[in-house]
């Protein structure tokens, strides 16, 4: 039985962040999560899809059957075509393979709805502190204070800093650690980022002959498209930049105006027999343009401090064009 005066603060109410509230209460160990969002399941566009390797650990953590009541039941097929549309390989029972072999399906949901899932199993939702942005970080010898952007103080043994690209807890582990161990973090400050891709993604109501996961390849481009729950529609379109490694402060954030621009360009490409990408776009009811940023930190922890998801590796789910 572990100590029960033992308390883990984190950073960070996204699926990294609530996942590992649920399963420290799992294991009977304290926590607090603080979550900078007003609320705790954003809508923003976003999908999320869930293969049989992380719904074995979904399953254990007791939300599974939640997630996919959910997504419901959509016989899984996969349509690869090339630039003109042009089916290249058609896999007609993918899905029922998928989950005879490794026991689980593949859902494509709102990432929105795994992150109201993963609350709603929580026994102490109590514990889960919105608009809570970290801003200051103190390390001593027997724990650590978390201040907030509006002063407010979180203590505990640990902080895991769940908070995403952006992490404002591996800013303050790296000042932390250069004060103890000078040169500590250097090759991790320093270090470049790959920018290469950007990606333009959203949720339409459009499910009228969009009913095979289609993968579309273009000449520095590619799309997914994914059938969801609900007559929605996921998708993604990838486009490669040009660009190679950033500066962590160079990482660009894009416009309303700078992702019309982009999609302009690729209303007439063919995502399907009868559609087009414009015909797409035109039924979302929500898209955001990002950048898709990739790397990996050599360091993740120091002290009392550790980073958990994309704040220690950030990868992508692009189709290589």
């Amino acid at each position: 039985m572990v100590d029960k005066d033992f308390k883990v603060v984190i950073a960070g109410g996204g699926i990294a962040g609530l996942g590992l509230a649920n399963m420290l209460e799992m294991a009977e160990i304290d926590w607090v999560l603080l979550e900078s969002h007003s609320e705790i399941a954003p809508q923003v566009g976003a999908s999320i899809g869930l293969f049989p390797n992380g719904l074995r650990i979904l399953d254990q953590m007791g939300v599974y059957e939640a997630i996919r009541a959910t997504w419901g039941y959509h016989p899984m097929s996969n349509t690869n075509r090339d630039a003109k549309g042009r089916v290249i390989c058609f896999s007609p029972a993918m899905g029922d393979h998928l989950e005879k072999r490794h026991g689980y399906p593949f859902i494509f949901i709102d990432r929105r709805s795994l992150l109201q899932i993963l609350f709603e199993n929580l026994k102490h939702k109590d514990r889960v502190h919105l608009g809570k942005k970290v801003e200051n970080v103190d390390m001593g010898e027997h724990g650590v204070k978390v201040t907030t952007a509006d002063g407010e103080t979180f203590e505990g043994d640990i902080l895991v800093g769940a908070d995403g690209v952006h992490s404002r807890v591996r800013e303050e582990m790296w000042r932390i650690g250069e004060c103890i161990q000078p040169g500590v973090f250097l090759q991790d400050r320093e270090s470049l980022v790959s920018c290469r891709y950007k990606c333009v993604f959203g949720i339409s109501e459009m499910s009228e002959g969009l009913d095979s996961n289609e993968f579309v390849c273009g000449d520095g481009h590619s799309y997914l498209i994914s059938p969801g729950p609900g007559k929605r529609t996921y998708w993604f379109l990838f486009v490669n930049t040009g660009n190679g490694l950033v500066k962590r402060d160079r990482i660009p954030r894009y416009t309303k105006e700078e992702e019309t621009s982009l999609v302009e360009k690729h209303l007439r490409d063919p995502i399907a027999e009868r559609h087009t990408f414009g015909d797409l776009y035109e039924s979302r009811l929500y898209s955001t343009l990002t950048p898709l940023v990739e790397h990996v930190f050599k360091r993740w922890h120091f002290g009392r401090i550790m980073l958990l998801g994309d704040s220690a590796h950030k990868v992508t789910a692009r189709k290589d064009p």
